[in-house]
């Protein structure tokens, strides 16, 4: 029912928090894991939004004073951590893809030993070495 009338758009600003925070109340009585909690919490924040910036810092608010936690991170420093995880992956994966073509190229090192030295798998290796120029 609530959903059908949300995605129906017959709800105002108001009724929409009212819905979103009477949701959240349901999923809290039901005593789910954290990680299943986390996810559906942040479908319920982001699924649909207000209208106003007012009304998503009061459902933000409420949802804090809900579940007692003061440190609630919004959706703006959720992608920014997301951002910053995915950076730092991708940066380690580029490191570690030069400093294997480094081994392999400077010093001649077998695929195996440019693997031990970098600390990843032998095929990880040998999949850089194809992908170097061939001189």
């Amino acid at each position: 029912m609530a959903l059908k009338t949300i995605k129906t758009k017959q709800v105002n600003n108001e009724e929409l928090l009212d819905l979103k925070i009477n949701l959240v109340r349901s999923l809290l009585n039901r005593n789910r894991e954290k990680s299943v909690m986390r996810t559906l919490m942040t479908f319920i924040k982001i699924y649909v939004n207000f209208i106003t910036p007012a009304t998503s810092h009061n459902f933000e608010k409420t949802i804090q004073a809900i579940t007692h936690n003061t440190t609630t991170m919004g959706i703006e420093e959720l992608v920014i951590s997301i951002k910053k995880a995915e950076g730092k992956a991708k940066a380690s994966i580029e490191t570690k893809v030069e400093i294997i073509q480094n081994l392999i190229i400077k010093p001649g090192l077998t695929d195996e030993q440019a693997a031990d030295v970098a600390g990843v798998e032998i095929d990880f290796a040998k999949q850089i070495r194809r992908n170097l120029p061939q001189n």
